[in-house]
């Protein structure tokens, strides 16, 4: 991720932040801050790797 969100239920998030969310859960994110935002929702399991 690059930028900041806040999740549509208040929490926010920075670069390298993780959440695990339930399958079916409704997304909806609004930016903040001046940078571009640039994140990715990964559906099943998987292996997160931060440099």
């Amino acid at each position: 991720m690059h930028g900041a969100l806040r999740s549509r239920l208040g929490l926010y998030m920075q670069p390298r932040d993780v959440i695990n969310d339930r399958d079916g859960t409704e997304h909806s994110v609004t930016v903040v801050g001046d940078q571009e935002l640039i994140h990715a929702i990964v559906r099943g399991r998987h292996t997160l790797i931060a440099g």
